[in-house]
C-alpha cells in the first residue's frame, strides 16, 4: 500500500514538473519573432497578412517606432518629438539575409497639422526576442520614404 502511495506520488510531482518546465518553455518562445533563421523572403505582417499573435505584433510596432526614433535622431542629431506620432500601418518582411528583416513604418500625426511620416528600416536582429528589455538590433539601412 505504502509503495502505491509513493508511486502515484512520483508521477504527480513528474506531470507537475513537466507542466511548469514546458509552460516556461512556451513563455519564453512565443516572443520570438517569426522566421529568425530562415534565409528566404517570407511576409511576417502588413495590411493583408499577419502571421504572428497579438503580442508579437505589438513587439513588432513596438521595434518599428524604436527604431524609427533611433534612427530618426541619429540622422538629423537631435531628439523628434514623438509624443503627438500615432503607430498607422506597418509591413514587416523576412528578407533573403540571416536575421536581416525589412520595415515599411508609418505614423500619423493630428497636432500642430496632420501628416503621415512613412519609413524605411532595414534591421538585423542579434537575438530572436522581441521582449523590450532583450530587443538588440543593428540599423543596417533607413530611409525617410515619404510625407504627406
Amino acid at each position: 500500500m505504502k509503495k502505491k502511495r509513493v508511486w502515484i506520488i512520483a508521477i504527480i510531482v513528474l506531470f507537475v514538473v513537466g507542466g511548469v518546465v514546458s509552460l516556461n518553455y512556451w513563455n519564453s518562445h512565443r516572443m520570438d519573432i517569426p522566421y529568425y533563421e530562415l534565409e528566404q523572403r517570407q511576409v511576417i505582417l502588413s495590411d493583408k497578412i499577419n502571421k504572428t499573435s497579438n503580442d508579437q505584433e505589438n513587439g513588432l510596432f513596438y521595434l518599428a517606432r524604436q527604431s524609427a526614433k533611433k534612427a530618426a535622431t541619429m540622422a538629423d542629431g537631435s531628439e523628434s518629438e514623438w509624443n503627438n506620432l500615432k503607430d498607422s500601418s506597418l509591413y514587416v518582411e523576412k528578407t533573403k539575409e540571416k536575421h536581416v528583416y525589412l520595415f515599411y513604418y508609418v505614423v500619423q500625426s493630428s497636432k500642430p497639422m496632420k501628416l503621415k511620416i512613412r519609413y524605411r528600416i532595414k534591421l538585423r536582429l542579434n537575438n530572436p526576442s522581441l521582449y523590450t528589455n532583450k530587443l538588440n538590433y543593428d540599423i543596417v539601412e533607413f530611409n525617410l520614404a515619404g510625407i504627406e
